[in-house]
């Protein structure tokens, strides 16, 4: 019985040796593939593949668990966690450029360039929600983020640093937030659409220093005309202003009014998302794929 017992054990032990041997792994280990991460923010160049193991390369540099960085130059821009990273939110032939900003916990994207049509709200929230990516909810899945807006102060303040930084000293530049109609077009007032309180413009002048209104940004339907301000009240839900920075400084209002900044054949975009976790998009490597 005693010889039996060792040869079982003997056999158990063997058998524990060969798997560990063949996936090269300890117990406890998974094992990751790693990737060059050049800013060091947690997100790695996914074209700059190192291997794959239990620990990061030693000699190795910066590296990171996941191959997803939309740009290891800049730490501010983080990973692709939707449809796209934020050089695909605009047409591929368009010239286009891009700045980040990471406040507390949001993230921020602004995109510039020729593309017509994000010049309309409809379109430029869907080129934002692409950016956000998306959470189950309910069986289905509900957007993580979409058009910006700038609630506090800090937001904000974060946000117009990025678009300097980003455009230049003498740049100019426009875009989309969450500043809606709320209410009937006679009566109604612009206001935060996620429902948040207070001034929706935290204190900025107006584009102009004129308060626009819903039909500033449909000129082709007269609200004097009944049919057309039936078509006009219809049209209110994809109304948004926009922030704007001008030669007078910064604004918010009727992007037209942004001194020349914005016309509607181009393309500002300005997104929003919870800033997400590196950690949460590691790239475990399969066990029939380890070394």
């Amino acid at each position: 019985m005693r010889w039996t017992l060792a040869v079982l054990v003997l056999a158990g032990c063997g058998s524990s040796w060969q798997i560990r041997e063949g996936a090269v792994l300890e117990a406890g280990c998974v094992e990751r593939a790693w990737y060059a991460d050049g800013d060091g923010d947690g997100w790695g160049d996914g074209s700059a593949e190192l291997g794959a193991g239990c620990e990061a390369p030693e000699d190795g540099g910066r590296v990171a668990a996941n191959g997803r960085d939309c740009d290891d130059g800049s730490a501010q821009v983080t990973g692709r966690t939707g449809a796209t990273c934020p050089d695909g939110l605009l047409a591929a032939s368009a010239p286009i450029s891009y700045g980040a900003a990471l406040h507390d916990t949001s993230e921020y994207v602004l995109v510039y360039g020729e593309a017509s049509p994000l010049a309309r709200f409809t379109a430029a929230e869907s080129a934002c929600e692409a950016w956000s990516g998306a959470d189950p909810v309910d069986g289905g899945w509900v957007p993580r983020g979409g058009l910006a807006t700038f609630a506090s102060q800090a937001e904000r303040v974060a946000l117009q640093q990025a678009v300097e930084a980003a455009v230049g000293e003498d740049g100019r530049w426009a875009g989309f937030v969450g500043i809606g109609w709320s209410g009937p077009l006679v009566g109604g007032a612009w206001a935060w659409v996620d429902g948040t309180e207070g001034d929706p413009r935290a204190g900025l002048p107006w584009c102009g220093n004129v308060a626009p209104t819903p039909e500033d940004f449909f000129p082709g339907l007269d609200p004097a005309d009944p049919e057309r301000a039936a078509g006009l009240e219809e049209e209110l839900a994809s109304v948004r202003l926009a922030l704007a920075l001008t030669d007078d400084g910064w604004c918010v209002g009727l992007p037209a009014r942004a001194g020349g900044s914005y016309t509607r054949v181009d393309g500002h975009l300005l997104c929003e998302r919870p800033a997400p976790d590196p950690a949460d998009y590691d790239e475990i490597v399969p066990l029939a794929e380890a070394r």
